[in-house]
């Protein structure tokens, strides 16, 4: 708890700095750093809290305010602000992962080639038609399968 209100002294103090300053500050590594930043906002800037009704959750998404924020700022679970923001408020894009609708099937955005894999020769790929995976001379070199014995040639 004492590191809650040394936080919330340093956000009083620096409210603009980054997610590192805080850790540094605080010494407290900064994959941890964020949550409390979140949770410990509202508390050193009051006027952050804003009700948890569906307009005030659609607005601060448009604002580009994550979830987690949100939720700290209305005081109600994640769960609850998407729940209550609806198919309107996580539509909205706020620069995590990619954007809604910008995924086409079919389209990877690659040259389309494949190209060897990490660790092989590339040798099927220089055979052409050729069967790869048969070295040279063994005992079946140059015999046909049954089922290539069994079909018609079309001459």
């Amino acid at each position: 708890m004492a590191e809650n209100s040394k936080l919330v002294t340093l956000l009083k103090k620096n409210p603009d700095e980054s997610e590192s300053f805080y850790a540094d500050k605080l010494n407290i590594p900064k994959t941890q750093i964020g949550p409390l930043i979140w949770f410990n906002e509202p508390i050193a800037n009051p006027k952050l809290k804003f009700p948890g009704n569906k307009a005030n959750i659609v607005k601060a998404r448009k604002d580009g305010i994550r979830w987690e924020r949100i939720a700290a700022r209305t005081g109600k679970s994640v769960a609850e602000c998407k729940e209550i923001g609806g198919k309107e408020a996580a539509e909205i894009y706020t620069g995590r992962g990619r954007p809604v609708g910008s995924y086409t099937p079919g389209k990877s955005g690659g040259s389309g080639k494949k190209q060897a894999g990490r660790g092989t020769s590339g040798r099927r790929q220089a055979q052409g038609n050729k069967q790869a995976g048969r070295r040279g001379g063994g005992a079946r070199a140059g015999r046909r399968t049954r089922a290539e014995a069994g079909a018609k040639d079309p001459k």
